[in-house]
């Protein structure tokens, strides 16, 4: 597989692209954030947003529990399979914040085959950061 770099970036400079992506995620998985909630959160540093150079976006939320955890809170690619196309670099930026663990949340059925090495309860999913 090859490795998709992800980079900070200013979420209002990419509103549509977040709108395009916030759409069909919603669509499949009943998600009711919207548009400007993701914003606001991540311009007051409650969540983070990195683009890929392919036109996805992955928006994080560091949380500060023990161990500390990063929820991967949107992560959206034209080609679908977003977590698991950029769960390296997922990793990578988490481990840059000591975080230990990786958690989503999703009621599609379809992550427990593509993420098969994550632990699953119910629609929460998590995984330790080495």
């Amino acid at each position: 597989m090859v490795k998709i770099l992800l980079f900070t970036a200013n979420i209002v400079q990419h509103l549509d692209i977040v709108s395009l992506g916030l759409k069909k995620i919603q669509h499949k998985t009943n998600d009711d954030r919207s548009l400007e909630y993701v914003v606001n959160a991540c311009q007051t540093g409650k969540a983070f947003f990195f683009m890929s150079a392919g036109g996805g976006f992955v928006v994080l939320e560091p949380k500060a529990t023990t161990p500390i955890s990063v929820n991967v809170w949107l992560a959206f690619s034209e080609e679908g399979d977003a977590i698991q196309q950029y769960e390296s670099e997922i990793v990578r930026l988490a481990s840059e914040i000591d975080a230990e663990r990786l958690t989503f949340q999703s009621p599609r059925k379809g992550y427990q085959r593509a993420l098969a090495h994550w632990q699953r309860d119910g629609i929460n999913y998590h995984r330790s950061v080495p």
